[in-house]
């Protein structure tokens, strides 16, 4: 089963389950977070973090949707944002897997950053704004 098509049933599995036993606070809360997740597997970073700075504005301590949120601020290259969420988290009680992913997250972000200033400073002139 491809990757995807596993989220995609957890995530209607998920949403069905909340409709019977959740309230529709936390049902609103997981169902945006597994679309943003999905959104983030399939490569479409800013459409995921949109819907999971919504869920970590309405619960900032749901750490899964807080280090998702790094995730697509990361892929989308917005490396600000992605290390002032990530600070947030470290403020959180986290598991050891959501450290260690934590400490991986931030070590891309490292990356991204050097990459982008690197690439800044070989080409200062262009802004990419075209003619």
């Amino acid at each position: 089963m491809p990757p995807d098509e596993g989220r995609i049933r957890w995530a209607v599995l998920v949403t069905a389950w909340l409709e019977v036993h959740g309230s529709p606070e936390s049902q609103r809360g997981v169902t945006l977070r597994a679309f943003g997740e999905l959104y983030l597997a399939s490569g479409k970073a800013l459409e995921a973090s949109a819907l999971l700075e919504r869920v970590v504005g309405a619960d900032p301590g749901d750490t899964r949707a807080i280090l998702a949120l790094v995730g697509a601020y990361l892929k989308s290259e917005q490396c600000r944002r992605a290390l002032s969420v990530a600070a947030h988290a470290r403020g959180l009680d986290l598991t050891e897997v959501e450290r260690v992913t934590l400490g991986t997250l931030e070590a891309e972000i490292k990356e991204v950053t050097d990459r982008l200033e690197a690439a800044e400073l070989e080409d200062p002139g262009d802004d990419r704004r075209g003619p």
